[in-house]
């Protein structure tokens, strides 16, 4: 597992499987056995963990100064450039933008969109049509709005990215 090439999600869940699975050893096997019988193998979990989460941590330093980055850009009346910038520190960006510009609602109705095809695959045109259908028709409802229009158009390109990657490509 490489976890320098893996999403950012793909870490999370791979971070939140580690440290379940440390608990559970921690909580069914004695700690006698961690330390002797099993002590190579719970030190083999423990360090994979401790990468992951630190691999994490710099995942997340790295969006926020991008980040910081972008919202400087801003508020000095330069134009940030979302090509040029990390994914996650631009949503943030739009996210924070339409706040301070008295826009802000909780956009959970994209943020379902993405837990209701995450598992999508490439093959799958069936949903990738529902995909589609209902990300256009969340654009077109009344106030949508530019932000909340590129947070979805960024959803539905995450989703793709994600599903080339699961098969492959």
């Amino acid at each position: 597992m490489n976890l320098k090439e893996m999403d950012l999600y793909e870490l999370k869940k791979t971070v939140c499987a580690l440290s379940e699975r440390k608990q559970r050893n921690e909580e069914n096997v004695p700690e006698e056995l961690l330390t002797t019988k099993y002590a190579k193998a719970y030190e083999s979990l423990c360090e994979e963990l401790k990468f992951a989460r630190g691999e994490m941590v710099a995942r997340y330093n790295r969006i926020i100064r991008e980040l910081y980055e972008i919202m400087t850009d801003d508020t000095y009346g330069e134009e940030p450039m979302p090509e040029t910038q990390d994914p996650f520190a631009w949503a943030l960006y739009l996210t924070f933008k339409s706040y301070i510009n008295g826009e802000w609602k909780p956009y959970t109705e994209v943020l379902k969109l993405y837990r209701d095809y995450s598992q999508i695959t490439l093959e799958d045109d069936p949903s990738w049509k529902e995909l589609t259908e209902r990300a256009e028709a969340m654009i077109k409802e009344p106030g949508c709005t530019e932000i909340k229009q590129q947070l979805i158009l960024y959803t539905v390109a995450e989703l793709e990215r994600i599903a080339k990657k699961r098969s492959g490509r």
